[in-house]
């Protein structure tokens, strides 16, 4: 039986590319470290692209410093990089068995993000902790083409592995999203764009419970 523990609710997507400006973004940071440290239902995930290795490391090393230590964070990049680095987690868009066994050891969830059954079976065989499926619905930020609810539950029950819901998730929005099988909701937008953003997250963690 899966142990839900495991396994946060909402998974905040950190996008420093998004967000524009990196004071800005260390001090959203901070802001969801009110949050997010030492509660096992949110992870945080960030992603830095566009960057040079040097530049990535080191807002990866801030981001941490920033978090705080108790934090169930996710390094959007290399597992070798959220393993060196201290990360409690990577998001991956390409691994093998081999590279997951090697290094999962040393983090607590790798992820992959999905968006059919091809990508599915490649990220069941790397033997991932869960994937993120996308795009649910189109995000507020982007026009693309969204899978919608039904193709999500056909990926949530055809899958070996944790399912997340990620595009377009608004909190009125979790609850279908559970009842179409994902164990949880990832959420870029609709925190790193709010007003308050610890606020943004209590309002999608009223869902929890149904996860």
């Amino acid at each position: 039986m899966l142990d839900k523990e495991n396994f946060p609710f909402l998974i905040v997507i950190a996008d420093w590319e998004f967000v524009g400006e990196t004071k800005t973004w260390l001090r959203i940071l901070s802001h969801l470290s009110q949050s997010v440290e030492g509660n096992k239902q949110v992870a945080v995930q960030i992603r830095i692209k566009s960057v040079n290795q040097v530049d990535y490391e080191g807002l990866a090393h801030e981001a941490l410093r920033v978090l705080g230590p108790n934090t169930r964070t996710i390094l959007n990049g290399s597992l070798e990089d959220a393993q060196q680095l201290g990360y409690w987690g990577a998001h991956t868009q390409v691994a093998s068995d081999i590279r997951v066994k090697r290094v999962k050891p040393g983090l607590n969830f790798v992820s992959m993000s999905v968006h059919d059954a091809d990508q599915l079976r490649a990220a069941e065989q790397s033997q991932v902790s869960a994937v993120l499926c996308s795009p649910v619905f189109s995000p507020s930020w982007k026009s693309v083409k969204t899978m919608g609810l039904q193709r999500l539950r056909q990926i949530s029950q055809s899958s070996s592995v944790p399912v997340y819901a990620l595009g377009g998730i608004t909190p009125p929005r979790c609850e279908a999203c559970v009842d179409a099988g994902a164990i949880g909701v990832a959420v870029l937008s609709g925190i790193m764009s709010a007003s308050n953003p610890n606020e943004a997250i209590a309002e999608y963690m009223q869902f929890c419970d149904q996860g």
